[in-house]
């Protein structure tokens, strides 16, 4: 799995040198964090590749609705030492591939002239490199599977003459939906900046 996230790390960088690459994807998020309500106690990274679907609903109010895929590479990182009462299994980090659907709902209409608010939530799928993280306690986050749904939501404002940047406070919510019988899960919360091209 190392070798699948270290392989979609470079394949992110062939697509941004190449002038063909606004056929792929339209945007780049990076972001990061910390989990919450967690044994694990993770410092989280993620950077992804978005791609608008350029289509908008309900649009006769204020607000409509539109979206964009996430194709994303994570990387979590436990806070915790080895000292005592620290699960023995259990990993130290995990690296995650994930692909995601997004609703963005956004206003028509910047305020003040520059900021366009929206909230947004998804539900994806990830594909982590390991099972079992570290947790403050004797027992590890157990995942049960390294497949888990990644469930999203978030507020933001995006800004700029063309709204190409972004700034989105997002909670992750990771499990693989009782398909295991373990099934810890966990939360992250991060601060993302976009930048659409």
């Amino acid at each position: 799995m190392e070798r699948l996230i270290r392989q979609a790390a470079f394949i992110f960088l062939i697509f941004t040198s190449t002038t063909s690459h606004a056929q792929w994807f339209d945007g780049v998020m990076v972001s990061g964090g910390q989990d919450f309500h967690s044994n694990a106690h993770l410092n989280s990274y993620r950077i992804a590749l978005t791609r608008d679907w350029n289509s908008r609903w309900f649009n006769e109010g204020d607000w409509h609705v539109g979206g964009y895929f996430d194709l994303s590479v994570n990387h979590w990182k436990s806070r915790l030492s080895d000292g005592p009462g620290t699960s023995v299994k259990g990993k130290d980090s995990i690296s995650a591939l994930a692909f995601s659907p997004v609703f963005r709902i956004t206003r028509n209409s910047p305020w003040f002239g520059t900021f366009t608010p929206f909230a947004e939530a998804g539900i994806g799928l990830s594909m982590l490199s390991g099972s079992r993280l570290k947790a403050k306690n004797n027992d590890s986050v157990d995942l049960g599977i390294k497949l888990q749904f990644e469930d999203r939501i978030g507020l933001g404002f995006s800004f700029g003459d063309r709204q190409q940047y972004s700034v989105v406070l997002r909670a992750f919510h990771y499990s693989n939906a009782n398909f295991h019988k373990e099934n810890d899960g966990f939360n992250l919360q991060e601060l993302a900046f976009g930048w659409k091209f």
